[in-house]
């Protein structure tokens, strides 16, 4: 049976928050009382802009992989589907990335072989864990996973296999 510590559901709810919580852009309430206006979320975006770059890490095979990295706080690391890249959070996936940030240190990363990361052949999924292990060493040597789709399963994988030293 898998036990949850009290941060993973903490995050679990900050997830389900952020989710729940997304409002139509140009919504306003100007018959309420007060003449409150609702904040669209480009608006609420603009307000809080936390410090991102774009860097690599060398994974033990020498495969650049590609990561952004905004907030501060403990690490939290992204991994998205196997057809995603880190382009794709724009939009509505970057407000995940932009609420997550106010409380954690938020990796997104190109996987191997996708966006500006590069790869080497054979494709095999220790070497993704290998980019993980890059990642969250560059990280200061812990980090919490959150995968997407087979992200998820790769989290999994890595979380599993690099223990709770790595993976709390």
């Amino acid at each position: 049976m898998i036990k949850f510590n009290s941060t993973q559901i903490v995050f679990a709810a900050m997830v389900i928050m952020a989710v729940s919580c997304r409002k139509n852009s140009g919504e306003s309430s100007s018959t309420s009382p007060g003449n409150d206006t609702i904040v669209s979320e480009n608006q609420q975006a603009q307000k809080f802009k936390p410090s991102r770059y774009m860097d690599y890490v060398t994974s033990q095979d020498g495969t650049k992989i590609a990561f952004e990295k905004s907030g501060s706080g403990p690490a939290l690391i992204i991994v998205s589907g196997a057809l995603s890249a880190r382009s794709l959070f724009e939009g509505e996936p970057r407000l995940l990335v932009e609420k997550l940030s106010e409380n954690f240190s938020v990796y997104i990363y190109d996987r191997r072989g996708r966006g500006e990361s590069t790869n080497e052949q054979p494709y095999a999924v220790q070497r993704e864990i290998d980019d993980l292990q890059s990642l969250i060493d560059n990280a200061g040597g812990q980090a919490y996973l959150y995968g997407v789709s087979s992200g998820g399963a790769l989290s999994l994988r890595a979380a599993g296999k690099l223990g709770p030293g790595k993976v709390p």
